[in-house]
């Protein structure tokens, strides 16, 4: 009985002492990210007190504010980088459950991703397997200069096109959806020289993890 004891206060003390050691490697790491931040503001001041003497008093003012935004920006990106390695190093050992509309931040700090859409699950995946999802269909911006009565129709058409949008602009543009596995492209270019549409843009369009997110809550992706 004493030796369990023994044996799992040990491990707490080893828990805490690796906890403080990932600690302080994240405050490392800020504090030299923030370092590198600082020599903006430090150029900054440097041109504000190297200024001419004819300089006028708005002209110092607006250089000051600079700097200000400058150094204000400086801290906040610290603190993120700070919380993003302290969450990073618990890695492995810990599970921390990170709640947040920001995706940039999830890209940055989760290696798993939970959707959750009026109360249910709408995703549970890996980051690798979420960003799959963008694979599974490829977006092509199409920019015609004389589209015909039915582009819509036209374009669907094609071989390997699976849906067909038009933009809110009013300048022709497009966009296709196609299936992954059958670059649509060419057949596409082909399709509007022949028929005299005037082709003025073709460019693939990737998915970011905000469109995977919407196209999951739309209902678009159902749950792999």
């Amino acid at each position: 009985m004493k030796d369990s004891w023994l044996r799992a206060r040990a491990e707490i003390e080893n828990v805490r002492r690796q906890g403080q050691a990932d600690v302080a490697k994240a405050h490392k790491y800020a504090v030299e990210k923030f370092a590198e931040d600082l020599v903006a503001v430090k150029d900054a001041l440097e041109q504000t007190v190297s200024a001419d003497a004819a300089v006028s008093i708005d002209t110092l003012k607006a250089g000051a504010e600079l700097t200000l935004k400058s150094l204000n920006a400086a801290f906040a990106r610290a603190q993120i980088r700070e919380i993003r390695q302290l969450i990073k190093s618990f890695a492995g050992e810990h599970t921390v459950i990170l709640s947040t509309h920001i995706l940039a931040e999830v890209t940055m700090t989760c290696n798993r991703v939970l959707i959750i859409n009026e109360g249910k699950i709408a995703a549970d995946e890996t980051m690798e397997r979420l960003r799959a999802r963008g694979e599974r269909t490829q977006r092509i911006a199409v920019r015609l200069a004389r589209p015909p009565a039915d582009p819509e129709g036209a374009l669907r058409a094609v071989p390997g096109v699976v849906s067909v949008t038009r933009e809110t602009a009013p300048d022709g543009s497009f966009v296709v959806e196609t299936d992954a596995a059958r670059d649509a492209r060419e057949e596409i270019a082909r399709l509007a020289v022949t028929q005299g549409w005037g082709l003025l843009e073709m460019r693939a369009i990737t998915l970011s993890l905000e469109d995977i997110f919407i196209r999951i809550i739309r209902g678009e992706e159902a749950a792999a």
